[in-house]
């Protein structure tokens, strides 16, 4: 949704908005991405230095933003200053935020996933890839994955040559246990966001291709230990299945933490991977790349374009979550050949 879309805008003469009402709705945005119970003026008084009172001011609107004030606020919560002032974005270039995957940006990649799933109401995700959310499921495939960006992807990581998947495994939960409490805090906020999410039996491929790559590579310290990842690798595919007979996306853990999930088998199709959020202020697009990297937009243009891409790939899909039995079976059969398969090659190598 354009910022000038929100109902805050909304007026009986149907008058174009204000730079005041603009500005209002800005701070309604970014304090639904704030924890409950914390100060909206305070945050803002501490981001652009200026005092509690100088902090309300521009909050009610009555001291407009300056240039240095908003490039702040846009880089702090993710938000684009072409949607902002309602720039056409048709014949105009759009506006990405980019979040890298890498060692030293780990915080700031997950503090970024976990701001934008706050603000959402509703997710819909084109799944090319088993979706990164999936991952915190599971702590054992998180940190594969993580270790096989940092290593093979990005030549210049401290991890690059000798450090073990078991290791960064243990450094990333143990040692840094500000990560893996962000880990838990993204997992419980996806669970409880209701989503539309469309998969097909390539979905696993690009996972499966990376085990398969850091086995032949060497990686893993033992047989045991790449096997461990294909287990808990036909885990999550189980727990995915298990969701899709009751649309329900649930914790084992936590029954409590659960939403409805309506899931689509796209066959023949080759999917993109993108995530389309929507709060009751802003819709963002999200393009996730093999890297793991983000990149995300609020731009009205982009997203109406992407809305318009999930809607029809979902024409031409076939709903397998609560019915659907026969397609659902079909792809999660596929899905678990295929796992089998490097199970055993694994296995005889």
């Amino acid at each position: 949704m354009n910022f000038n879309q929100s109902p805050l805008f909304k007026k009986a003469n149907t008058e174009p908005p204000t730079a005041k009402d603009t500005q209002k709705a800005l701070f309604q945005i970014i304090k639904l991405q704030l924890p409950k119970g914390t100060s909206l003026a305070d945050v803002i008084g501490d981001l652009l230095s200026v005092s509690a009172s100088c902090a309300y001011r521009r909050i009610r609107g009555e001291t407009l933003l300056d240039i240095e004030e908003l490039l702040i606020l846009s880089k702090k919560y993710h938000f684009s200053l072409d949607e902002l002032f309602n720039i056409d974005a048709s014949n105009q270039k759009i506006q990405f935020e980019f979040q890298e995957l890498s060692y030293d940006n780990l915080l700031n990649y997950l503090d970024y996933i976990l701001v934008n799933l706050k603000s959402a109401k509703q997710l819909t995700i084109v799944a090319k890839h088993i979706p990164t959310f999936y991952m915190f499921l599971f702590p054992q495939l998180l940190a594969f994955k993580a270790y096989f960006y940092m290593r093979v992807l990005w030549p210049n990581e401290p991890f690059q040559n000798s450090v073990p998947i078991e290791f960064f495994r243990k450094f990333i939960h143990r040692e840094r246990k500000e990560i893996k409490d962000k880990c838990e805090e993204i997992i419980r906020t996806y669970l409880l966001i209701p989503s539309t999410e469309i998969w097909n039996a390539n979905t696993f491929d690009g996972h499966l291709t990376h085990i398969e790559y850091a086995w032949d590579s060497g990686y893993f310290v033992s047989k045991e230990e790449a096997l461990q990842i294909v287990d808990v690798t036909k885990l999550l595919m189980e727990q995915i299945k298990k969701q899709a007979i009751c649309g329900k996306k649930f914790s084992i853990e936590n029954p409590k933490l659960s939403s409805n999930v309506k899931m689509y088998y796209s066959n023949g199709l080759e999917l993109e991977h993108i995530v389309h959020s929507e709060s009751e202020q802003q819709t963002k697009a999200f393009l996730i790349y093999n890297t793991g990297d983000y990149l995300g937009t609020s731009s009205e243009y982009f997203c109406t374009r992407t809305e318009e891409y999930i809607n029809n790939v979902c024409k031409c899909s076939n709903v397998i979550s609560v019915s659907g039995e026969r397609d659902r079976h079909k792809m999660f059969k596929i899905i678990e050949q295929k796992i089998d398969h490097l199970r055993a090659k694994i296995e005889m190598s």
